[in-house]
């Protein structure tokens, strides 16, 4: 077990990385925005700092449609054949 060891790094390319990458921060965004909607009424917007009243508009925003087509990349992404 003391011989030595070659390695080699071999460079890799996901395919479409960025388009899985915004299907999960929509995936998220709408189901914590819909987990704390009963909250969210309650809630001082004022006293939270920017950052979550930006999430919140952002996450907001989605439409139903947006939060499928999400699924659906989601789907098909765990559907492609690894090496």
């Amino acid at each position: 077990m003391g011989g030595l060891l070659i390695c080699k790094t071999v460079e890799v390319t996901i395919p479409e990385i960025e388009v899985m990458r915004l299907a999960h921060y929509l995936t998220i965004g709408s189901e914590c925005t819909t987990s704390i909607a009963c909250h969210l009424e309650k809630l001082n917007m004022a006293e939270l700092g920017w950052d979550a009243r930006v999430a919140l508009a952002v996450y907001g925003a989605f439409n139903s449609r947006e939060y499928l087509n999400a699924q659906r990349i989601r789907l098909d992404m765990t559907n492609v054949d690894c090496l």
